[in-house]
Order: structure tokens, then C-alpha cells, then sequence
């Protein structure tokens, strides 16, 4: 259980880099287009 709470928590912070990459990258498309964007 200890190593599946491990895999889980590693599982997580690597989901939260992955989202915060996303984020950054669509940062720059916003700020680089804004009148592209249509949400």
C-alpha cells in the first residue's frame, strides 16, 4: 500500500508539471494571438 501511495503521489507532481507546461504553452499562443483565441 506505502508503494502505491508513492506511485500515486509520483503520478500526480509529473500530471502537474504536464499542466503547467500546457498552461505556459497556451499562455504564449494567448499572448502572441489574442484576436485568434475563441473561447
Amino acid at each position: 500500500m506505502f508503494s502505491l501511495g508513492n506511485a500515486l503521489a509520483r503520478e500526480l507532481s509529473s500530471h502537474e508539471e504536464h499542466v503547467a507546461r500546457e498552461l505556459s504553452w497556451l499562455r504564449k499562443i494567448l499572448v502572441r494571438e489574442p484576436g485568434a483565441v475563441v473561447l
